[in-house]
C-alpha cells in the first residue's frame, strides 16, 4: 500500500506542510514589515531634507531673475532626483548673478503607465514640445532642465545647469509688478498683474507668460514606476498661460491672464510668476514673482495679510485686512 494511502501518514504530511506555510508566512510578514519600517524611515528623512530645501530663499541683492524649467513625472523613477535638484536651486540659490525663479513642470504623456500626475498638464507637454523643435532633439524626454529658455540639459547634471544659470543672468531684467488682482468666483479664475516698462536695453518683440505655482506639496504615489513612494515638489506649476502674440519689451502694461486654477481652489499662498519671452519660442528676457495674500483678491477675506516681504503689490485703495 502507497505511503499516501495510509490515513496517519497522511494527517501527518498535511499537518507538516500546514505548519511550513505558517513559518513561512510568518518569517516573510517579519521581513515585509522590517523593509516597510525601513522605507517610512527612508521616506521620513527625504521630507525633512526636501522641507528644509523648500523653505523661502533669500535672493541675491542687485542680481536678475534666472527661470529655471524642470520637465518631470510623478509616473517617471528617474525624476525625484531632478525634483530635488530643483528644490536646492530654489532654496540655496548657489548662482551668486542669479535670483533663481524655479518652475515645476509636470507633463502628461506618462499618465498612461498606470499613475495619473495630478499636476500634470497638456499645456505643458506643448511647451516642452516646443523646446524639443527649439533645440533640435529627437524627442522629449524626462527629466529635462531648460534654463531661461536657451540652454537645455539631462536632470543630472548639476554643474551645467548652474554654469548655463550663471550665463543667462548677464541677460535678464527684473520686471517690476506694480499691482496684482486675483478675480475669484468663476472657472478659469482671472489674474491681472501690472507690469512696468522694461528697460530700453531691451527693444524686441515677446509673448508674456504667467504661471501660478504650489511652493510646497506632497503626493502619495499608489501606482506606476514610483509606487509606493512619497514624492516632494516645490513651485509646482498648477496653471500656466500665455497673454497674446507680441507685445514690445518697452510697452509692457496691464497684462490680464486666465489661468485654469479650478473654481474652488484657493490661490492665497501660491506664487504668481510673470516672465515674457522672445517670438516665437526663445530666450526669456525678464520675470518677476510675488506671493499672493488676501489683499490681491477681489473680495478679500477676513484673513490677516501675509507679511512676507516678496507679497504682490495689490491694486490701489483695495481694502485693508
Amino acid at each position: 500500500m502507497p505511503l499516501l494511502d495510509i490515513p496517519r501518514s497522511r494527517t501527518f504530511i498535511a499537518f507538516t506542510v500546514l505548519s511550513c506555510a505558517v513559518t513561512l508566512g510568518v518569517v516573510i510578514s517579519h521581513h515585509i514589515t522590517q523593509v516597510q519600517a525601513a522605507k517610512r524611515a527612508v521616506l521620513a528623512e527625504d521630507a525633512s531634507v526636501f522641507a528644509e530645501l523648500a523653505a523661502g530663499a533669500t535672493p541675491h541683492p542687485g542680481a536678475n531673475p534666472v527661470i529655471v524649467e524642470l520637465f518631470t513625472s510623478e509616473g517617471c523613477s528617474s525624476c525625484p532626483p531632478a525634483d530635488a535638484l530643483l528644490a536646492h536651486l530654489q532654496r540655496d540659490q548657489p548662482v551668486p548673478s542669479a535670483n533663481i525663479i524655479a518652475l515645476e513642470e509636470h507633463v502628461d504623456y506618462w499618465d498612461h503607465l498606470g499613475w495619473r500626475d495630478p499636476f500634470s498638464s497638456p499645456y505643458i507637454t506643448e511647451r516642452q514640445r516646443s523646446y524639443q523643435a527649439v533645440f533640435g532633439l529627437g524627442d522629449v524626454f524626462t527629466p529635462q532642465f531648460v534654463v531661461n529658455g536657451s540652454a537645455q540639459f539631462n536632470g543630472t547634471d548639476p554643474s551645467a545647469v548652474e554654469t548655463a544659470i550663471a550665463r543667462a543672468s548677464a541677460n535678464t531684467v527684473s520686471l517690476q509688478l506694480t499691482s496684482v488682482q486675483v478675480r475669484m468666483g468663476g472657472s478659469p479664475i482671472e489674474v491681472s498683474a501690472a507690469v512696468a516698462n522694461a528697460p530700453a536695453t531691451h527693444s524686441e518683440y515677446v509673448r508674456p507668460y504667467a504661471a501660478l505655482v504650489d511652493p510646497q506639496v506632497t503626493t502619495d504615489v499608489h501606482a506606476g514606476e514610483n509606487n509606493g513612494r512619497t514624492l516632494q515638489h516645490i513651485n509646482a506649476v498648477r496653471a500656466f498661460e500665455r497673454n497674446g502674440e507680441s507685445w514690445h519689451m518697452k510697452g509692457l502694461g496691464t497684462a490680464p491672464f486666465r489661468l485654469p486654477l479650478p473654481a474652488k481652489s484657493n490661490p492665497v499662498g501660491m506664487r504668481l510668476v510673470v516672465f515674457v519671452q522672445t517670438k516665437p519660442f526663445g530666450p526669456i528676457l525678464g520675470a518677476a514673482s510675488c506671493s499672493i495674500t488676501p489683499q490681491n483678491l477681489d473680495r478679500p477675506s477676513a484673513t490677516p495679510p501675509s507679511s512676507a516681504a516678496d507679497a504682490c503689490p495689490a491694486l490701489p485703495g483695495t481694502p485693508s485686512q
